[in-house]
């Protein structure tokens, strides 16, 4: 994505636009995207819940988008405080 496109993202996320900030988020933190789709094979092949954190609510935002991508998968955040943790685990 170049620098351009951001700027478009900005603006349109200004104007209220709420999938133009999913956009943005995920391609400013894509290597948190790939630390959840990492996570996400290893609760598959370990069949252990996984977790990620503590991360702030954009991050998280971002980290659930990415294990919805998935059918097979759940998240949740879990903790008292802005920063919170995301399980990442198999769906029962």
């Amino acid at each position: 994505m170049v620098e351009s496109d951001i700027s478009k993202l900005i603006d349109a996320w200004g104007d209220g636009d709420e999938e133009a900030f999913d956009r943005l988020v995920a391609a400013v933190y894509p290597e948190l995207r790939q630390m959840a789709r990492f996570m996400m094979e290893r609760a598959k092949t370990t069949r252990t819940p996984q977790e990620m954190g503590p991360l702030n609510p954009y991050a998280r935002r971002l980290v659930h988008l990415t294990v919805a991508e998935d059918p097979q998968m759940s998240s949740e955040s879990i903790g008292d405080a802005f920063l919170k943790t995301v399980i990442i685990s198999v769906r029962r």
